[in-house]
């Protein structure tokens, strides 16, 4: 393998979703023949002490930058100045790191670092997870050299035309080959329950509810959240020790997800970007319960996508209570047909190539 002698810098954070996108990218630099020494992340605190953020011997940093929020709080008031203080770290950083390209992931903490890179006429590139332009890639676009996106190229800004390029979003090269393992003692069918890396307080409920109900007939996975684990915890409690056995909850899973996920007959889970194309490698039947007031309603977009396709089955909050929910769980993983159906389409959307494309033009 030759090696690359190019300084390679990405950024973001705030989200799990929109870092594991990132780390496929630097699986994908470090094959490509780039030393990990020549590769930089820069994320949030939380993100960086994530295993999945160590796991490449690249070199991370932090910044500090600030969210504005659509509604009025006081920390609106400081973001102004939480983003300043990041624009002059990041100053800082690049010019001791001094990297050839960046590669922004579309999040609150991109931009200070982004305004950096632009003042020092560092080539800029962008990605965008979502169906929807995000609020922070929307103000970056100007100082992009090119924007990857997720989705079909028509479904963003026409004005941004000539900086697009549909490259899909970068998956870790695990979900794409992770076999399933022995999960559980019991012959039953298995769901798992994810609401992301920072849970889903509605949809964990909704479970929670019937759990007894489902602990009869299957086997239950469900990543609540750390903000959800005490009530979640207490539902656990309240069941006999007999389905306890069968119920398997966490607040948060780092590596060990893929390997869940493999071996899940059914996934319950929001419609972030990231997870549903996840999934999508790992041919999963999917019910995708948007939440309900993302951003611009860009996870209703997200899963609808997917629907469009007989991907997944798409689900409206503010519709759905604990009994139509239990009945489309038991209709599904009752009707094989029907969710080979959906393993086949969602397969076909899965973004094999998305990292090679996004490195091809990081390196030229």
């Amino acid at each position: 393998m030759t090696q690359i002698n190019k300084k390679i810098l990405l950024v973001g954070g705030g989200t799990g979703g929109h870092v594991t996108p990132l780390i496929a990218v630097i699986e994908e630099l470090i094959s490509t023949g780039i030393p990990a020494n020549q590769i930089f992340l820069v994320t949030d605190f939380e993100s960086a002490k994530m295993e999945y953020a160590q796991g490449h011997q690249v070199e991370v940093h932090t910044i500090v930058s600030g969210k504005f929020n659509r509604f009025f709080t006081l920390s609106n008031i400081i973001t102004p100045f939480k983003v300043i203080w990041g624009f002059f770290q990041s100053l800082k950083l690049l010019r001791k790191i001094k990297p050839d390209v960046i590669l922004a992931k579309g999040a609150y903490l991109s931009a200070p670092l982004v305004y950096a890179g632009a003042k020092l006429k560092i080539p800029i590139y962008l990605h965008e997870s979502d169906s929807i332009m995000g609020t922070t890639n929307e103000k970056l676009s100007k100082y992009a050299t090119k924007i990857f996106v997720s989705y079909p190229i028509d479904y963003y800004r026409h004005d941004l035309m000539d900086k697009l390029v549909f490259s899909g979003l970068p998956i870790r090269k695990r979900f794409f080959e992770e076999q399933p393992v022995d999960m559980g003692s019991s012959n039953n069918k298995k769901i798992l329950v994810w609401g992301g890396s920072q849970g889903a307080d509605r949809l964990n409920r909704l479970v929670i509810a019937k759990l007894s109900d489902y602990l009869k007939n299957f086997e239950l996975y469900h990543i609540c959240g750390p903000n959800n684990f005490e009530y979640c915890e207490q539902a656990k409690q309240n069941i006999n020790n007999e389905d306890k056995n069968k119920y398997h909850l966490y607040a948060f899973l780092g590596r060990e997800i893929e390997k869940i996920i493999a071996g899940s007959d059914l996934i319950i889970s929001r419609a972030g970007a990231t997870s549903l194309f996840e999934l999508a490698a790992m041919s999963k039947a999917v019910i995708a319960i948007p939440y309900p007031i993302s951003a611009s309603n860009h996870q209703h977009k997200n899963a609808q996508y997917f629907k469009n396709k007989d991907a997944v089955i798409l689900l409206e909050e503010e519709n759905l209570d604990e009994d139509r929910l239990k009945n489309i769980i038991y209709e599904i993983l009752g009707n094989d047909e029907k969710r080979s159906c959906l393993e086949r389409n969602i397969n076909k959307l899965a973004p094999k190539s998305a990292s090679k494309i996004i490195v091809n033009y990081l390196l030229k």
